[in-house]
């Protein structure tokens, strides 16, 4: 092997070693990055469930500055409008997507009113000051941000052409160093106020915060339930000591996290009930329950913004109607006799049923009307017309009887 050659593959081997090193050394800001940020603001994202009304809440943000040109011992200026605070209201709407309400609202620029001694890299942290509140079974729970964020603002005082010019913003590098959930993970973003205008429309600077509730008491009170279900008949012959047969599903809302379990009680005709026998329903999972006329499931902890189905298993010679009053609308559809009846299936008003706010406002009744007559279909007002096809059917034999025998004695 020659010297040469001995030479070349050192070098290559140490090309190859600078290189995987490289791919080692963390993510780092940059001035050279393709767009250029002058500006950055914090941008709070805040998600509740569908038909959740919008607490009254504010939430700050502490800029602390970290070091000027990597030195620690050195201080940047102060932001001297930190902490920020970014309010909400019970009139703040947002969107909804499926089950989640968003409403975001940005700061302004939070440099904007700093004046910069000198050119040079100065660096910050900004993080959300929690005032998350309740535990799991509580009736209202707030999730603050874990996210937090270091800001790299390098400044300049000289422009383009290398004319001397008051220091400047040229570029901020911003790194989100603790995730904001699981969808927003750590890496660099986009700090401007109102994003890019293409893809997204705020900072991507994001403290995204979760609430939700349900309007239940405690202790339990069946009497103020957050959503029940009625069962009723009609019609002279119609049983109020039958049994009917449901399968009730309620699925919590997708911002709720871990398992989750509701609590329901059957109020009886006479209006009492048993605390000390609850039924529970899983999120998600199809419970069985038997209701008889004028009697009552009611639910005492479901979520606002749950959705729920409900199927009646179909009972010979019954008409099954199921009429729904929720804060969303209200609506109803009949099924056929004797057939099973599920609902949402057939509402006009809504493809999904969400849990609205509020106690005694989410009610379903399904009422049975007998039907004396389920096989025929024959009534008084139809006897007439029945009359009718009768004679020409009668009229048609007839005609063809006498039409035959009219064509034998030809042919003898």
């Amino acid at each position: 092997m020659t010297k040469k050659f001995k030479k070349m593959r050192v070098l290559l081997a140490a090309m190859l070693a600078l290189t995987i090193s490289l791919s080692f050394v963390p993510m780092a800001y940059a001035d050279d990055d393709p767009v250029r940020y002058t500006e950055a603001a914090v941008a709070k994202v805040f998600q509740m469930p569908v038909g959740t009304t919008t607490p009254a809440t504010e939430f700050t943000f502490t800029v602390t500055g970290v070091s000027v040109n990597n030195n620690t011992a050195v201080a940047p200026p102060v932001i001297a409008a930190s902490p920020f605070t970014l309010s909400f209201t019970s009139t703040d709407v947002g969107t909804t997507i499926g089950d989640v309400k968003t409403i975001i609202k940005e700061t302004p620029d939070i440099f904007g009113a700093v004046t910069w001694p000198s050119a040079g890299i100065y660096e910050y942290t900004v993080v959300e000051d929690d005032i998350s509140y309740g535990t799991t079974g509580d009736d209202q729970i707030l999730t603050c941000s874990s996210a937090s964020y270091t800001l790299k603002v390098y400044v300049r005082d000289v422009d383009d052409d290398d004319n001397p010019v008051a220091p400047y913003v040229y570029h901020i590098g911003a790194l989100r160093t603790s995730p904001d959930g699981p969808d927003n993970p750590t890496g660099k973003v986009d700090p401007r106020p109102g994003g890019d205008q293409e893809n997204y429309f705020h900072s991507q600077m994001t403290f995204t915060n979760t609430y939700y509730k349900h309007d239940g008491d405690t202790p339990p009170n069946p009497n103020r339930s957050t959503l029940s279900l009625m069962k009723t008949v009609s019609g002279d012959y119609a049983s109020s000591s039958t049994p009917f047969d449901f399968a009730v599903t309620v699925t919590k809302p997708s911002l709720v996290p871990g398992s989750v379990s509701y609590t329901a009680y059957i109020i009886d005709v006479d209006g009492t009930f048993d605390l000390t026998d609850p039924i529970s329903f899983p999120s998600g999972v199809a419970v069985n329950v038997q209701l008889k006329a004028n009697q009552k499931l009611a639910f005492v902890n479901t979520h606002v913004g749950a959705s729920f189905e409900i199927t009646e298993t179909g009972v010979f010679s019954y008409e099954p109607t199921a009429t729904v009053n929720i804060p969303a609308g209200g609506g109803s559809v009949t099924g056929d006799v004797g057939e099973d009846l599920t609902i949402p299936s057939g509402l006009i008003m809504a493809s999904v049923l969400y849990v609205g706010e509020g106690v005694n406002t989410n009610n379903v009744v399904f009422d049975n009307f007998f039907d004396e007559n389920p096989f025929t279909g024959i009534t008084v007002e139809n006897l007439p017309f029945i009359a009718l096809i009768a004679l020409a059917v009668i009229g048609l034999g007839i005609f063809i009887v006498v039409k035959n025998r009219k064509r034998k004695a030809e042919d003898n």
